[in-house]
């Protein structure tokens, strides 16, 4: 479990996280990330994949999600960036 000293642990840094994710979908590459228990009603942190974003002028103010875990919102979903920053743990798994 040692990987996990390499995610973003502050705010701080889960926002200079998103910049990778964004232009990781900008380039319509998925971005597969650790959520904490709860994301989507789930018990245990999971790994869903972000397909898209949604934006104002040129800044995201929210995620399209695709879960394996049905959960609360289904398996298709949309998060505002507040929701994702609150429930995101702070990895992420992208191809490059």
């Amino acid at each position: 479990m040692t990987f996990q000293k390499e995610f973003f642990k502050t705010r701080e840094d889960k926002t200079k996280g998103l910049k990778i994710i964004d232009n990781e979908l900008t380039f319509q590459r998925p971005v597969a990330i650790s959520v904490r228990p709860g994301f989507n009603g789930q018990k245990d942190s999971h790994l869903l994949l972000m397909v898209g974003m949604k934006l104002k002028d040129t800044s995201a103010t929210g995620y399209y999600i695709q879960d394996p875990y049905k959960g609360t919102r289904s398996h298709k979903y949309f998060v505002t960036k507040k929701e994702l920053l609150d429930g995101w743990r702070g990895g992420m798994i992208f191809l490059a």
